[in-house]
């Protein structure tokens, strides 16, 4: 009997030790996730600062083709 219990309470402990790691690795994900999502949005943003950038660009260079 006492083999058993001492059996039952080392399952338990690694169970623990199992659980503990799972939320270790979930937390790192969740870390990673954010650290993506922030570079997405931030390479959204340069990217529609180029289109802007080349599309008053092109604007200035028709005027200037205008003119000539």
């Amino acid at each position: 009997m006492e083999k058993k219990i001492e059996n039952l309470l080392n399952s338990q402990d690694q169970y623990k030790s199992y659980e503990q790691a799972m939320t270790k690795s979930l937390e790192k994900s969740s870390k990673k996730i954010i650290q993506l999502s922030s570079l997405i949005t931030f390479f959204k943003d340069i990217i529609y600062d180029t289109k802007k950038a080349i599309a008053s660009t092109k604007k200035s260079i028709d005027m200037l083709e205008k003119k000539c």
